[in-house]
């Protein structure tokens, strides 16, 4: 082994020794989203434990305690579970507590521990062979090899590419209802859940291409080392994305759960027939629009940057699900494109009329949060930046 490569499994062994620290962190934590934050520390256990692997393979170990590698061997079949539990409790909160149908998502993983763990029993030699896919004799050792290599190999991409797929699934969901009742995003946006599902998905794509891209050594190596220390990075990652929040991931992580209130409510579709019979006719909801729009100009409704859904609903006399149709129908837009239209076009206006205050004044006093908020939504809804328009007038 050169230098180069000597380096690597240290960096193996600190990554996995760091993720057990944040592992036990988020296990024992007492502030925010308990249960979001139990999911998120086995997840992290799960690298760990192929961090460690990766580490008796490196230095060689593995041949003196192959004990440890059947040990740790069943743990393809948590990724998915983990980080889909994760997404749902962050996205979903006490929607989904797991009751006896909900263990049934940990089965494939059961079932891959009962068809390793028996190799404890046999000899070292043997179970080497048995995980190294080397020619077996008898024909037991040949489908016990096939179950734990090309078997497992396809069940695990279909299982994890599953799991990834329903938590992007609910994230869209989740952005999707908060653009429908938010007009301001900065605190209850998902961007660190979004970081760590991109940190999977590169890790993931990793472990992609070292099973089925055939390539002779040094890339082989190359790779291998890749996979392993993207795992480092993700580990690292996390609390690091914990720390830019100034507080810790285990608190962190209570920003991002939707709002109780908004937790059930319905999907796009279900939307859509609901308007079908609703008691509010297409006159009325004209009416209503009208109305609303006359209240959202004469008292600057949209200057609350705190403003919602549910508390524009209160103020207006409406239902939430009646307002909500109200500005769906008759304007074509969700909730947060409705008032960051009317914030950007109060900006326009003191922009026009030669106000003496300061471009991010106007759009902290039309409702906007944030420098970046207020750039993005006028650059959307303007085509220009301020500075463009301010030339162009």
């Amino acid at each position: 082994m050169t230098i180069e490569f000597s380096v690597i499994p240290v960096l193996y062994l600190l990554g996995a020794a760091h993720g057990v620290f944040l592992a036990v962190a988020l296990l024992t934590s007492k502030g925010g989203p308990r249960r979001a934050n139990c999911y998120l520390g086995c997840y992290t256990l799960v690298f760990v434990c192929a961090l460690f692997d990766y580490f008796l393979d490196d230095t060689g170990l593995v041949y003196q305690y192959v004990f440890a590698r059947t040990l740790l061997w069943p743990k393809e079949f948590l990724y998915g579970v983990l980080i889909y539990f994760y997404t749902r409790e962050l996205t979903q909160p006490a929607q989904f507590l797991i009751t006896r149908r909900q263990w049934l998502h940990f089965v494939p993983a059961i079932l891959h521990v009962l068809v390793t763990w028996p190799l404890l029993t046999m000899d070292s030699p043997f179970q080497l062979r048995i995980l190294s896919g080397s020619p077996a004799g008898t024909p037991i050792e040949a489908i016990w090899s096939l179950l734990l290599g090309d078997v497992e190999l396809i069940l695990a991409v279909i299982h994890v590419s599953i799991y990834i797929v329903l938590s992007l699934r609910l994230i869209l969901i989740h952005h999707r209802r908060l653009l429908k009742n938010y007009a301001n995003l900065e605190h209850i946006n998902l961007v660190w859940l979004r970081n760590l599902l991109i940190g999977t998905i590169i890790v993931y794509l990793c472990w992609l291409a070292e099973e089925f891209i055939d390539l002779d050594d040094p890339v082989a190596t190359w790779l291998d080392a890749t996979l392993g220390l993207s795992m480092v990075g993700l580990i690292y990652g996390m609390s690091l994305l914990g720390l830019r929040r100034s507080e810790p991931v285990t608190k962190g992580a209570s920003n991002l759960q939707l709002p109780m209130e908004l937790v059930a409510q319905e999907t796009p579709r279900e939307s859509e027939q609901r308007y079908r019979s609703s008691a509010i006719s297409e006159a009325m909801s004209l009416q209503l629009f009208e109305d609303l729009q006359q209240q959202m100009e004469r008292h600057r409704l949209y200057g609350d940057n705190s403003l919602s859904l549910p508390k524009l609903a209160e103020i207006m006399g409406l239902s939430v699900n009646h307002l909500s149709q109200v500005i769906n129908q008759q304007s074509g837009q969700n909730f947060f494109d409705y008032i960051n239209r009317h914030r950007v076009a109060d900006v326009q206006r003191s922009m026009r009329a030669g106000s003496s205050s300061t471009v991010l004044e106007l759009a902290f006093d039309a409702g906007f949060n944030s420098k970046s908020a207020f750039y993005s939504a006028f650059r959307k809804y303007t085509g220009q930046t301020p500075t463009q328009f301010k030339k162009s007038m």
